[in-house]
């Protein structure tokens, strides 16, 4: 039985949004989510687990028309869906008041539940989040189903409250797969049998989890457990990266854009950025450094050099110099792209002639 196991996919996410770029987090989820219902099509998937969040907030009747036409592309493969909280507070129960017309199950968290799948010999039992019943939710009350069937339990999370089992608890229970979903991403180990793929696409620049979802198979043998066979699959197709540059007095501006358009380069340009400069800085580069911005998917640029000593250096008292005619010249009007080789190549002649 081939399956795939998805938690907190976050659809409907709010954008990210800087001065110099704007980030669809949105459209990110909805795109590796649909690449993901594809394998499933492709590669002949008997089930999909869902267990969190799936949209980030309270979905209208339009979204869950729109992923229940995507679910009945899947004709074969049986969805199980194990919804967690809303961040922002809602009712998870619009996911079970819908009809959905997909060979979808959605576990409310009003009792405990256990689907037969004869066609697959297979037994999913699970518990949505719901603050009535999650404290009537026991481990003694999560038993193995019928003999010879492949038992899977799915859970929208773990915990360490005595209303919601934790993973240690979890493992003693006699399941052969328990899917849950867990920010933090963590995959069996030790035959423990519990699996969280974590969060499905990244938050932001301070999310270092790993992004994906599990792939696996589960063989039903009558005469002992059955056996698990799965990987953690990477999911996201964009990455949220930061880009040191250590600087010194000397350096050029055309030295840290080569260093960071090699890096972009390296790394990929889909992938969002945010560049930290510290170090000391050169006139050139504090003057130059919001050029950094055209390299790629640049979010922000925080710079922590000592900007104050290079300024004054620029306009070192009333002195009247090329560089400061020039640096007055460039501060005062507005920028374009037809004299930035001038600028950049113009700031390095000038500082090299003072």
């Amino acid at each position: 039985m081939k399956f795939i196991h998805l938690s907190n996919i976050d659809l409907g996410a709010e954008p990210m949004h800087s001065e110099h770029l704007f980030v669809d987090r949105a459209a990110d989820a909805w795109n590796d989510f649909l690449r993901v219902l594809e394998l499933c099509r492709t590669e002949e998937v008997d089930a999909l687990f869902i267990t969190g969040r799936l949209f980030l907030k309270t979905p209208g009747e339009e979204e869950l028309q729109a992923l229940d036409e995507r679910f009945l592309h899947l004709p074969d493969t049986r969805v199980f869906f194990a919804p967690g909280i809303f961040p922002g507070g809602g009712d998870n129960t619009v996911y079970s008041e819908y009809p959905w017309k997909s060979n979808t199950h959605v576990f409310t968290g009003d009792s405990i539940q256990r689907i037969h799948v004869a066609r697959l010999s297979m037994e999913v039992t699970g518990v949505g989040y719901s603050a009535r019943s999650w404290h009537k939710v026991k481990p003694d009350h999560l038993t193995r189903g019928r003999k010879g069937a492949i038992q899977v339990l799915l859970l929208p999370f773990a915990g360490d409250s005595p209303e919601i089992p934790s993973a240690d608890t979890l493992k003693a229970l006699p399941f052969d797969y328990m899917g849950i979903g867990q920010n933090r991403s963590f995959i069996s180990e030790n035959g423990n049998r519990v699996y969280a793929p974590g969060t499905f696409e990244p938050s932001g620049f301070e999310d270092a989890d790993r992004h994906g979802y599990i792939m696996g198979e589960l063989d039903n043998d009558e005469r002992k457990r059955a056996g698990i066979r799965c990987q953690f699959v990477s999911a996201e197709n964009r990455e949220y990266l930061e880009i040191r540059v250590n600087a010194h007095e000397d350096i050029r501006y055309q030295e840290v854009e080569e260093q960071i358009r090699n890096a972009i380069d390296t790394y990929g340009r889909d992938h969002v950025y945010r560049i930290l400069i510290s170090g000391a800085s050169s006139p050139s580069l504090f003057i130059m450094k919001d050029n950094l911005y055209r390299l790629g998917k640049v979010f922000a640029v925080i710079d922590e050099t000592d900007t104050d000593a290079v300024r004054a250096l620029l306009q070192k008292g009333s002195e009247e110099t090329a560089v400061t005619r020039f640096v007055d010249q460039i501060l005062s009007e507005d920028d374009s792209a037809v004299k930035q080789k001038a600028i950049q190549y113009g700031i390095d002649a000038l500082l090299e002639e003072e």
